[in-house]
């Protein structure tokens, strides 16, 4: 698969912010554009940008000169370059923010968004994961397939054939096996993560969406649109339990013998008990509960709302103790970097943005403007890669 090149036009969603920002060309005694106003640059890659000023009679001031500044010089810097028109763009880390140029009373700015690197996959990607050797899977709804890339390769160069819609992906521990579910074949396609084949199928009851391998690798679970959550014993392919949710179920969390399992249209989390397969409690999170995070340690759940927040459940009193709003909207994925904590949120159509989330503080320390629309994504053992998988056909690298 090819790769992008690194300047691209960013949307109809960037440019929109992109001028509610900026000011716009001065109407004092000079006006001023910049070249290129939307960019994507790549981690360690530079960038020239350039600026004009003219006159309010449209006539050019070779003469005059220009001042640059990043408004985050941890995502971007810049360095002036020969002839004082223009500024060297360096990518530092994943993010976006505006680089403000002026001259005089004018002003103008450009909209910079830095990734890893940007991989073109065609077929609407939509789920993620990353096994613990490096092998990251998307999901490819529209073209039934599963596409890889086995990192540090950035490159999808090979797929796997599934059934219909598959939708999400997830590996068991050791990461030899990876679950998909093929949301209108009514069935979990098992892959062979090192033959990279199709080599098995768990019939499920409804349309399958999310799959989780509970810890142990001996049970999956699987929320389908018959509003109920099953858990399926792997060796049997016996589903050893079915807990109503009153509502179709769509996000998972687990961590030693406890399951937590959210509801959209119910705008609830269900705690359950993975030992005994009841329900332990039901809390009423209003809104439209979607990704679930659970840390290794410590009472908090960590709740991605599509009505336009993270939410943090305090488990041991079973209340919501902060809500961070989402500027624009959305929540729908959300994925823990195990190297820093920090949560990374994607906005689906809303604001084509994924959020990057201190938890706790509890606030939002960053912002990648992806354009597209953003979804499922996944983060490396390390912590030092992530993907986010892209409805326009591409997958970005992050960190």
């Amino acid at each position: 698969m090819r790769h992008v090149r690194p300047i691209i036009a960013l949307g109809l969603a960037v440019l929109a912010l992109h001028c509610s920002d900026a000011t716009g060309p001065s109407v004092f005694d000079r006006y001023l554009e910049l070249a290129p106003r939307s960019v994507l640059l790549f981690e360690g890659d530079t960038l020239r940008l350039t600026a004009q000023v003219f006159d309010t009679l449209g006539n050019a001031l070779p003469q005059a000169g220009v001042t640059f500044e990043s408004r985050d010089t941890t995502l971007v810097r810049t360095a002036p370059r020969e002839g004082g028109r223009g500024t060297r763009l360096t990518g530092v880390l994943s993010g976006s923010t505006y680089v403000v140029a002026r001259s005089g009373s004018a002003r103008d700015s450009a909209l910079v968004t830095v990734v890893i690197t940007r991989s073109a996959v065609a077929g609407v990607p939509f789920g993620a994961a990353i096994s613990p050797s490096g092998a990251a899977y998307v999901t490819l709804p529209w073209a039934n397939r599963l596409a890889r890339a086995t990192l540090p390769n950035t490159s999808f160069l090979s797929d796997v054939s599934l059934g219909d819609l598959p939708s999400d992906v997830q590996f068991n521990r050791v990461g030899t096996r990876a679950y998909v579910s093929d949301q209108y074949s009514q069935s979990i396609a098992v892959v062979d993560v090192t033959t990279g084949s199709w080599v098995d199928t768990i019939p499920v009851t409804g349309d399958a969406f999310k799959v989780l391998v509970a810890p142990g690798d001996s049970i999956l679970w699987v929320t389908t649109n018959a509003d109920s959550v099953y858990a399926i014993r792997l060796a049997t392919h016996a589903v050893v339990a079915r807990l109503a949710t009153g509502a179709a179920a769509n996000g998972f969390a687990a961590r030693d013998s406890m399951v937590w399992v959210s509801t959209r249209a119910g705008g609830t989390v269900l705690e359950v008990n993975a030992k005994t397969y009841t329900i332990n409690r039901t809390f009423v999170i209003g809104g439209y509960p979607q990704e679930l995070i659970v840390p290794p340690h410590g009472d908090q759940l960590y709740i991605a709302n599509e009505a336009g927040s993270v939410q943090t459940l305090d488990l041991a009193s079973g209340t919501v103790v902060s809500t961070i709003p989402l500027p624009g909207g959305g929540g729908f994925a959300m994925a823990r970097n195990p190297a820093n904590g920090l949560l990374y949120v994607s906005t689906g159509y809303f604001s084509s943005t994924v959020w990057v989330i201190d938890p706790a503080t509890p606030t939002i320390v960053r912002r990648i403007i992806t354009g597209g629309v953003p979804r499922r994504i996944a983060f490396n053992a390390a912590g030092t890669v992530g993907i986010v998988a892209n409805e326009a056909n591409w997958v970005d690298f992050i960190r």
